[in-house]
């Protein structure tokens, strides 16, 4: 019995022996963004760029998963925020697309261009709520984007299929727990189920993963009023844990 005993308890050390995470790769470089994105030709790539307004170049890096460099793409040098890299979504070629859109004076540009430089589509003057990654959703009667201007609203129908990885697959759980206002400017409301003497954490990020604001919350209420003020523009994810278990998420657009 004694020597079973110990077998079992060395496969159990070998086997957390190699289940340590290991540090995998180290880009150098002054990177500000990093993300998982997946081409519908090409598959999974790391997309690597910097904002301009930092004082940076506008070249988007992707590397290959096997951290060789895949392509690179040199952007105006503005201040752009990136909404999406695909391969047969707004043309049925081989070549890299991107969306991206730019801003003056709550003005915003919407443009997609191929990786060899041709504009494949530009809108003017949209609204904030249009220029995020929710723009763009597949549907039964095929993948549309919706861009909204202050007089009208253009739905385009896309040749391709959207393919969704990391939080642009971030589902609402628990669907009836909606965040409200939303989109908001100010203040965003999001409720929660509690039993008593329950605590839960409430987190919220950006769309690249990285943590805003974080909160403790009880079942005195059920609703977490967030402040907006000192939130940038843009899409944000948020999640409701408790003791580890996710009991709620969700996603918001902070339009100022």
């Amino acid at each position: 019995m004694k020597k079973i005993t110990l077998i079992l308890i060395l496969s159990l050390i070998a086997s957390l022996s190699f289940a340590q995470i290991t540090l995998e790769h180290t880009y150098l470089g002054k990177f500000e963004k990093a993300q998982i994105i997946k081409l519908e030709l090409d598959g999974y790539k790391y997309c690597m760029f910097n904002n301009v307004q930092q004082g940076y170049d506008s070249t988007i890096y992707l590397y290959n998963l096997d951290h060789s460099i895949y392509k690179t793409f040199k952007l105006p040098n503005v201040e752009f925020s990136l909404i999406n890299i695909s391969q047969n979504l707004f043309n049925l070629d081989s070549k890299v697309e991107i969306m991206y859109v730019t801003s003056k004076n709550y003005s915003y540009n919407c443009k997609v261009i191929s990786e060899d430089g041709n504009l494949l589509l530009f809108e003017d003057s949209l609204s904030f709520a249009s220029t995020s990654v929710d723009a763009i959703q597949n549907t039964p009667n095929g993948t549309k984007l919706i861009l909204k201007k202050s007089s009208r609203i253009n739905i385009y129908s896309l040749p391709g299929k959207l393919e969704l990885t990391g939080v642009d697959n971030f589902d609402q759980k628990n669907k009836d727990l909606y965040p409200f206002p939303n989109p908001s400017n100010n203040i965003i409301n999001i409720p929660y189920k509690l039993n008593a003497k329950e605590i839960a954490k409430v987190t919220i990020t950006d769309y690249l993963g990285k943590v805003i604001k974080t909160y403790t919350v009880d079942n005195a209420f059920n609703t977490l009023i967030v402040n907006l003020d000192d939130l940038n523009s843009g899409t944000y994810l948020y999640t409701v844990e408790k003791e580890r278990d996710i009991i709620s998420q969700g996603k918001f657009i902070v339009s100022k």
